[in-house]
């Protein structure tokens, strides 16, 4: 299904406009771990190491932006969680410390270690106290409020001692890991995530450009589950890509065994042979994904099939950033231009394209029941 108009999109802010340069708006400089903060390493002289920290705060469409007149090699503020409402806290890499902050405080709380025992190559924060480092031969946690130092937690495979780490995902019990990364075939960038059970100790590679860990309550199931939600393109197949959602284990009590879906997604120009999934985001209120690749191209997959509802150009810039926009459901966005963007469903038209299928008439009976909680704004 392609119908763009299941699918809006709205620039919220150029980051030019605040005064961050062309050349600072990568993915090497700007971080983004949920849609309350936008970090911006910038350089204001011609060396790299000299320049100034800008944090942009988003509240729904209004923002603020706090400069610091430092540049650290790396920086980034912890995910914001709706049910927490404490200070969010800022974590630093300056040369070979690794610096954690409450944003805005001036002194008191702050902890910090070194990594010259560390050769980071990748780090993230998994939740607002954790944080995950990967070195060249394994994978560590820091959860800063138990421990002084980072904790091993498994072993890198080899099969990705060649490949540029992209993405570091955990469940929220920290008990599901996955590492991808990527690395350049013929023709085509390939992905590989090694994806490993701290339960079990056992890891298992698949050929995936991009993940997601998360919980989901599944129809005629009493209790949430841990999936695995997975994208991946193959070139050899063009345009085809795959979606896959796998329900892990343990298994639970009360719910029915567990299952897994896969579906293909067809990629839009034969020619675009490097584009591929570069993020997953998932509503458990709507029961679906969202899988946003480097090109700006927007899939809305439903959790329950792994079925496509509908397919939208988002951007004619790459996208290298995006999450979950908690206020809407939808995403919000960052590309090579600069732009913020609001990427929104426009739920109404949405159940009608559903309902025009008979394999998503289902799909669309669950969703109809949310138009009615859906403020005016957003039913555009």
């Amino acid at each position: 299904m392609d119908e763009a108009s299941n699918v809006s999109v709205k620039e919220l802010l150029r980051l030019g406009s605040v005064g961050v340069a062309d050349k600072d708006v990568t993915w090497l400089r700007v971080s983004m771990t949920s849609d309350s903060h936008i970090c911006v390493r910038e350089r204001i002289c011609k060396k790299d190491n000299e320049g100034q920290l800008k944090i942009l705060s988003l509240i729904g469409s209004r923002y603020h932006v706090q400069t610091y007149p430092f540049q650290p090699d790396a920086a980034m503020v912890a995910p914001s969680d709706p049910s927490n409402r404490t200070t969010p806290m800022l974590a630093l890499k300056i040369a070979n410390q690794f610096v954690v902050v409450r944003l805005g405080s001036k002194g008191g709380w702050r902890r910090q270690f070194s990594t010259t025992l560390f050769d980071v190559q990748h780090w993230t924060w998994l939740d607002q106290r954790t944080i995950g480092l990967v070195t060249d031969k394994a994978i560590f946690h820091w959860l800063m409020e138990e421990a002084e130092l980072p904790q091993k937690v498994f072993s890198r495979h080899q099969r990705l001692d060649y490949a540029e780490i992209t993405s570091y995902k955990t469940d929220s019990a920290h008990q599901w890991c996955a590492l991808t990364g990527l690395f350049p075939e013929s023709n085509c960038i390939a992905g590989e995530t090694q994806l490993f059970s701290v339960d079990k100790h056992i890891s298992q590679c698949i050929h995936v450009h991009t993940v997601l860990l998360t919980s989901y309550c599944f129809k005629n199931n009493k209790f949430p589950s841990t999936i695995l939600c997975a994208a991946s393109r193959d070139v050899s197949k063009s345009p085809q890509g795959k979606v896959h959602i796998l329900e892990l284990g343990p298994d639970i009590k009360g719910n029915l065994a567990p299952w897994s879906y896969q579906d293909t997604i067809e990629f839009r120009q034969l020619e675009d042979r490097y584009d591929f999934p570069v993020s997953i985001q998932v509503s458990k209120m709507y029961g679906l994904m969202f899988v946003v690749t480097k090109y700006g191209h927007l899939y809305v997959c439903d959790l329950e099939s792994a079925t496509c509802l509908c397919s939208a150009a988002i951007s004619s810039d790459v996208v290298f950033l995006a999450t979950l926009n908690s206020l809407t459901q939808g995403l919000i966005g960052l590309n090579t231009a600069g732009q913020i963007l609001a990427i929104d469903l426009n739920l109404h038209v949405l159940v009608q394209t559903a309902k025009s299928h008979k394999r998503t008439q289902g799909v669309a009976d669950r969703l109809e029941k949310y138009l009615p909680l859906i403020p005016v704004q957003y039913l555009i």
